[in-house]
C-alpha cells in the first residue's frame, strides 16, 4: 500500500505548482537574466545569418570572370581578403611575396606605387630583404 502524505506538505514544493504560477513569479534578477539571454539569442541568430550569407556567396567571384587570367584573379581575390584584415595581421601567400620581390627588383618606384594601392609585403622586413637577394642571385 502507498503511503499517503498530507496535502499541505506536498503542495508547498515548486514542482507541484502549475506552470502559470511558476512563470508569474519572477524576480528582477530573473527578468534581467531572461533579457540578457534573449539579446544573446538575437545576436547569435544574426551572426548565423551573416555566416550563411557569406557561405552562400561564391568563394571567388573573380574566378568566374572570363576577362581575367587565373593568376590575376587569384591575386585580386587575395587582395580582397587582405583588405579586410589589420595591417599587423596580414599573412601573404608565396605568390604575393614573389610578385612583390620581382616588382621591387624591377623598379622600387613601381613597388612603392603598387604598395599604396595593394596590400604588399614590406620591403623593410628582414626576411623579405634576404629573399630579395636570393631572387636577384638567380638572375645574375
Amino acid at each position: 500500500m502507498m503511503p499517503t502524505f498530507p496535502v499541505a506538505a506536498v503542495s508547498d514544493h515548486n514542482y507541484v505548482k502549475p506552470v502559470e504560477q511558476l512563470s508569474s513569479h519572477t524576480s528582477p534578477r530573473k527578468s534581467a537574466l531572461r533579457k540578457t539571454i534573449h539579446r544573446q539569442r538575437v545576436v547569435i541568430s544574426r551572426l548565423r545569418k551573416k555566416i550563411h550569407l557569406h557561405s552562400s556567396r561564391s568563394r571567388n567571384p573573380l574566378m568566374a570572370n572570363d576577362l581575367m587570367s587565373h593568376p590575376v584573379a587569384k591575386f585580386f581575390t587575395r587582395q580582397l581578403q587582405l583588405n579586410s584584415r589589420s595591417k599587423y595581421g596580414c599573412r601573404y601567400a608565396v605568390q604575393d611575396k614573389n610578385f612583390a620581390i620581382s616588382l621591387y627588383y624591377a623598379s622600387p618606384k613601381a613597388y612603392r606605387l603598387c604598395a599604396k594601392m595593394f596590400c604588399l609585403p614590406s620591403v623593410f622586413n628582414d626576411s623579405f630583404v634576404v629573399t630579395m637577394h636570393e631572387f636577384a642571385a638567380r638572375f645574375m
